[in-house]
């Protein structure tokens, strides 16, 4: 599963060095010390060291939450919970969904 992070990484990275942002080519890149493939590697393990936020975690559970169990009852309450980073409110208002659909909501939103 490492590895498979790592290759994604690396691919938005080189997205990301193509023109989908930064301005940098690849061209600039193979001009820094090591070259551009150590230049990318370095970008790729500082982007994995910085993790991801409570709003990203937020984020990727709404955007599961929106599209699974969007017409169920007390959805907006409980994404409202979500991101007040209620955990007692959301169990609270997903109590009568379907238990698969809660609890993934539960662990994208508040991973342990």
């Amino acid at each position: 599963m490492k590895q498979i992070t790592r290759a994604l990484a690396f691919v938005f990275a080189l997205a990301f060095v193509a023109g989908c942002g930064g301005g940098a080519t690849y061209l600039q890149l193979a001009q820094q010390r090591g070259g551009a493939s150590a230049t990318l590697r370095k970008l790729v393990e500082e982007a994995m060291r910085k993790g991801r936020t409570a709003k990203d975690h937020h984020d990727a559970a709404y955007r599961f939450l929106h599209a699974i169990a969007g017409d169920l009852p007390h959805f907006v309450d409980a994404v409202r919970e979500m991101y007040a980073g209620n955990k007692v409110g959301y169990d609270h208002f997903t109590y009568d969904w379907p238990r698969d659909i809660r609890d993934h909501g539960r662990r994208l939103a508040f991973p342990e």
